[in-house]
């Protein structure tokens, strides 16, 4: 069963600098996903390809165009504010910046400790044991509750994000790019510490990078996006050993690896530079960069399709399906 659902969303900011509000930043482009309870889905992408917004779009803190976001078969923008109420303490996010995430005037002690007040999930009698029990759940000292954000390093800050985000006791977590603003050591215990809680309060975990080590180490399945669409969803074991979309092979391909004698495959060279997501190319979007393009590709959008005998896998590309070039 699933615990979210997305539906054809998509979500335009007025584009910068533009006296024309008919100019429109396409950030999130007609997405559909589900999400089933205790998972976890790793969304992949460059920068700017709208992997942040729609994080923000599934908890709530944006609203879209159009579209349908569904909570345990609620949308969340239609329930009654009583309901929403209740459908936003299970759904947190922990933010990419762990230093403009957290209040600077406030003690740890109250960061973690008003939200549970507030949506009594504790009262004055207890609420000193729970804030504890959170801090050395995310391993920090006790005694961190006295102390305000600028006396923690970036990853115990990041720490701190993720206890703040546990402390509602959440069915789904959202995490956009946790690691990425960290030093490659603290990157690790991170991501250790989002695997034992995701296992331990048994959350649906979507975590969102730009590393593709880092996302198939947590993820169960991987969606990668691209100018503000979906090309490809498969589970992690799929995804790397038969990937299909010429644009998923291509990351796959940059990665670095500690190999000096390792040399760039072609197909890993994508021409030309990304489109604009103010004026996106007519039909795929991905095809001025494409390999593989033709006409056909020019023309229309392709639609996500089921990859031959695994229901699981699929991609934005009938070229590659219709040629075998899932490998």
């Amino acid at each position: 069963m699933s615990l979210l659902r997305a539906e054809h969303l998509y979500k335009t900011y007025p584009a910068p600098g533009s006296l024309s509000r008919k100019r429109k930043v396409h950030a999130v482009t007609d997405v559909s996903l589900t999400m089933s309870a205790g998972e976890t889905l790793g969304l992949v992408g460059e920068s700017g390809c709208g992997k942040s917004t729609l994080g923000r779009l599934l908890v709530g803190l944006e609203k879209p165009d159009s579209g349908q976001v569904l909570f345990r078969e609620q949308d969340i923008f239609q329930v009654k504010r009583a309901d929403k109420k209740q459908i936003r303490t299970q759904m947190q996010i922990v933010f990419q910046d762990p230093w403009a995430s957290l209040n600077p005037r406030k003690r740890i002690y109250d960061i973690l400790s008003v939200p549970m007040l507030y949506h009594k999930l504790a009262d004055q009698g207890n609420i000193e044991d729970k804030v504890t029990d959170l801090l050395l759940r995310v391993g920090l000292p006790t005694d961190s509750g006295e102390r305000y954000p600028h006396e923690f390093s970036g990853g115990q800050r990041q720490r701190i994000g993720i206890a703040r985000a546990l402390s509602l006791n959440p069915a789904l977590l959202v995490c956009d790019e946790p690691v990425s603003a960290l030093d490659v050591s603290i990157q690790a215990q991170i991501l250790n510490l989002l695997a034992e809680v995701q296992a331990e309060f048994n959350l649906t975990l979507m975590f969102i990078a730009h590393g593709l080590a880092s996302i198939k180490y947590l993820s169960d399945r991987i969606a990668v996006m691209y100018l503000g669409r979906i090309v490809e969803v498969a589970t992690a074991e799929k995804l790397f050993s038969h990937t299909c979309h010429p644009y998923t092979k291509a990351l796959i391909m940059s990665s670095p690896v500690p190999d000096p004698y390792r040399r760039q495959e072609p197909e890993a060279l994508l021409s030309g530079e990304i489109p604009s997501n103010v004026e996106p190319p007519p039909g795929c979007s991905f095809h001025p960069r494409c390999p593989l393009v033709q006409d056909s590709c020019r023309l229309e959008v392709p639609s996500l399709l089921t990859v031959p005998d695994d229901d699981t896998h699929l991609v934005a590309c009938p070229i590659s399906l219709a040629g075998g070039k899932c490998e």
